[in-house]
């Protein structure tokens, strides 16, 4: 609970309900209850468009979709990739979706792991 002084004006905020209730109700001349603020936060526009590519790793030769706004990068892959972005609040464009899975779709076999190897895959 948040009390105000009455003499100064001074406001102590989260003080302890039980010991706020104490100090209003034994000096109501010095003490009272501040009327708690509602806060609502509104959603700010975005400034700045969005840039959609469909990118290639270059270790694994897998494709991905990347979004670019301002210096925000965000990337997604896989069979969920348009849920991930729109879940964020950017829909895919169907254009690159379309693209994004042309490329995976033509995208070469993962490479086998050789247990020989001791620096990984082939």
């Amino acid at each position: 609970m948040d009390i105000k002084v009455t003499s100064s004006g001074r406001i102590f905020y989260q003080v302890d309900s039980t010991v706020a209730a104490i100090l209003c109700e034994a000096l109501p001349s010095v003490f009272e209850k501040v009327a708690a603020k509602s806060f609502t936060v509104e959603p700010l526009a975005p400034t700045m468009t969005p840039k959609w590519v469909v990118n290639q790793n270059v270790f694994s030769k897998d494709f991905f979709i990347q979004l670019t706004i301002g210096s925000r990068i965000e990337q997604g892959a896989g069979p969920g990739v348009a849920e991930h972005f729109t879940r964020m609040g950017y829909p895919v464009p169907p254009k690159i979706l379309a693209d994004y899975r042309l490329a995976a779709a033509r995208a070469p076999e993962p490479r086998v792991s050789n247990p020989n190897n001791p620096f990984g895959s082939l």
